[in-house]
């Protein structure tokens, strides 16, 4: 789950005011229910001009490290994103909005596959490439999976936004802008708030495309243009050679596989991008590249080669989550994971005829180490506090004052991002407020700003 916010002006002779600019702001804050890993926003101004700000933190601290100054002035439009991870690290630059070329895009939802549309690690920064390559409406009909996008095109000059049936949206207006959001309701509160005349409220219809344009008196109006949804196509299934009868013999994969086939000659090659899994929820039934599996680690086997180039160890795992897989976890250093939890990204899928099941290859292990601080020396947090064991005592079931993020839930390498503040007695430290390395910006930027 992501969210989007976006307000634009009805007459494009003017440009937002300060009120309006706060509006905004208070709905990316407010947004910030709907995902803070990342946040992101695009001001766009006359002439195709836009600014892209966008961190890997909450709108909270987003907004109070950003600068005001380069981005609030001269804007027709504001653009705004709150995201909760789902493909991809969270990093900057897998935050939103995505700019490429003349599309500057933001998306709330979740594809099934996205590596037809661009081979990068972020479904969303796909569909943003795509657009920019093909054009809206054939990309469109190719998204499968759920959607519902924002995206300005710098050489029209116009915002658009549609959805599928799998995400929300909605056009709510005031007597001078359009809201677009994820939650009507958000946007209503905003507007009573800050003394606004709510007018009223339309859900965006699936598989349509609304584009916000400019009329010959400057007014803005919608254009709807219809476009057909994604369709699965038809099933063909593999073949291979059986040596043991000498001749061909069709392979039929699991129900629900998503496959795409192309002919080669007299053989049929199956590329497998993800797969797809019977669950209750349709919008988390499948396993891509890049996603990244909790997993229990148990022994680890060494082998004869470098396994899809991810080393030559093999580990016996099982997934904390209940997939209908194999799972094979291949590893290059020694180190001993045994019985510890953590977790490991996808790299190849591929449907086994031989096994007669789905094989997914994973590598990167990212493990949760057991919490020694003392056997080799205290780390150092943010702001200067050596994590003892003592000390790690009394934060373990603490979470982020500003988050709430569990303080348990760190790895060993985070330890020098956060941020542990003392509160004393009598001269006697009894217990830390803690600030997770996403927060931790904002509580130094707080502690340097009272200086």
């Amino acid at each position: 789950m992501c969210g989007l916010v976006s307000i634009i002006i009805k007459d494009n002779t003017k440009v937002l005011n300060k009120d309006m600019t706060e509006a905004f702001k208070q709905l990316l804050y407010a947004d910030a229910l709907r995902g803070w890993d990342s946040t992101g926003i695009c001001a766009v101004k006359a002439f195709g001009q836009a600014t892209v700000l966008k961190d890997s933190c909450a709108a909270g601290p987003f907004l109070y490290k950003t600068n005001d100054s380069t981005w609030i002035y001269q804007n027709r439009a504001l653009i705004g994103h709150n995201r909760w991870a789902t493909r991809g690290a969270v990093t900057e630059e897998n935050a939103h909005p995505f700019e490429e070329d003349h599309i500057i895009l933001a998306h709330n939802g979740t594809l099934r596959s996205h590596h037809a549309l661009k081979n990068v690690a972020v479904d969303s920064h796909a569909i943003t490439h795509s657009i920019a390559e093909k054009g809206a409406i054939k990309t469109l009909e190719m998204l499968d999976g759920a959607f519902a996008l924002i995206w300005y095109d710098k050489k029209t000059q116009e915002i658009n936004v549609t959805r599928n049936k799998e995400r929300p949206l909605f056009i709510v207006e005031s007597e001078d802008l359009f809201f677009i959001v994820s939650e009507a309701g958000l946007a209503r509160w905003i507007m009573s708030r800050n003394n606004m005349t709510h007018l009223k409220t339309s859900q965006c219809v699936p598989g349509t495309l609304y584009t916000f344009k400019e009329s010959k008196q400057h007014r803005i109006f919608i254009e709807q243009t219809k476009y057909k949804g994604f369709v699965t196509p038809p099933y063909v299934a593999p073949t291979y050679f059986n040596h043991s009868y000498g001749k061909e013999a069709t392979v039929l994969p699991k129900q629900g596989t998503s496959l795409s086939t192309t002919q080669a000659g007299n053989t049929t090659v199956t590329n497998i991008s993800s797969i797809r899994l019977a669950k209750a929820d349709p919008t988390d039934d499948l396993i891509a590249i890049g996603d990244i599996l909790d997993v229990l680690f148990y022994t680890k086997k060494e082998t004869n080669r470098n396994n899809y180039n991810l080393g030559k160890i093999k580990w016996e795992v099982d997934t904390l989550d209940t997939y209908d897989i194999h799972l094979e976890v291949y590893t290059s250093d020694q180190t001993d994971y045994s019985d510890m939890a953590g977790t490991v990204e996808v790299i190849h899928t591929y449907y086994s005829a031989h096994l007669g099941q789905f094989i997914v290859i994973a590598g990167n292990p990212d493990v949760k180490k057991s919490r020694e601080a003392d056997k080799t020396g205290p780390s150092t947090t943010s702001n200067g506090v050596k994590i003892t064991n003592e000390i790690l005592k009394l934060v373990q079931d603490k979470g982020c004052i500003f988050c709430e993020a569990s303080f348990s839930e760190l790895k060993d390498g985070e330890f020098p991002q956060i941020v542990l503040n003392p509160k004393t007695e009598n001269g006697h430290v009894y217990t830390y407020t803690y600030y997770c390395p996403k927060c931790s910006d904002y509580f130094n930027l707080r502690r340097a700003n009272t200086k």
